[in-house]
């Protein structure tokens, strides 16, 4: 497989199926997709082994533990086989050409290590109430919206102590050494108020990424 997507999940019956149904929808289908459950005490499980049974290139990893994101991201970047690895979260939704866009792009320059997108912000009826718009070169990304070589994120694993920011944790320790591009599409449809309910802190988000933006 080209693409390694990872979704970690914990409780997220409320929109998985819609995040799951969104990557098998993907105009490009070279990726293998690791649904990876961290110890969910809803019907999470259920729903990811019900689409594994359909769909050889999607793999439900799961021990039984609740360990946290960041254990979770590193345990699917080791397991992962694709030349490029992809993020999503477990209630968020990918738009139809977001893979196929992102590899054509990184095929087309390679010396980009991570890629990111603009976003579309939903409710949690669907409802688009916003958008977060980025061009070019950046020093930072929205988590869920990243694509890069699997032999980066290898090389950078994620911070177990940078609670809530694992992401911001990462891009700052590496955006001096590495080339980060995003693309002013938005490729993704960001859940503002995740699952189990509370805010995914999204005013934090644009925050860090206004002030690492160039």
């Amino acid at each position: 497989m080209l693409v390694t997507i990872a979704i970690p999940v914990y409780n997220g019956e409320s929109y998985l199926r819609d995040a799951i149904q969104s990557v098998v929808n993907q105009t490009f289908q070279d990726w293998e997709l690791y649904l990876i459950n961290d110890g969910s005490t809803d019907n999470s499980l259920a729903i990811m082994q019900e689409y594994a049974l359909n769909d050889i290139r999607i793999k439900v990893i799961d021990d039984g533990q609740n360990k946290g994101l960041v254990t979770r991201l590193n345990q699917s970047i080791e397991t992962a086989i694709g030349k490029y690895y992809a993020r999503m979260d477990a209630d968020d939704i990918m738009y139809v050409t977001r893979i196929e866009e992102q590899v054509r792009f990184l095929e087309s320059h390679p010396d980009v290590d991570v890629l990111g997108t603009s976003i579309m912000i939903i409710d949690n009826e669907n409802n688009i109430v916003g958008s977060n718009m980025h061009d070019g070169k950046v020093n930072a990304f929205i988590h869920p919206t990243v694509m890069g070589k699997s032999e980066w994120f290898r090389a950078n694993p994620y911070c177990g102590w940078a609670l809530r920011a694992e992401d911001m944790e990462l891009w700052s320790r590496t955006a001096s050494k590495s080339n980060f591009w995003a693309l002013d599409k938005p490729l993704l449809f960001y859940r503002e108020f995740g699952v189990p309910v509370t805010k995914k802190y999204i005013q934090t988000q644009k925050l860090y990424l206004e002030s690492f933006a160039l």
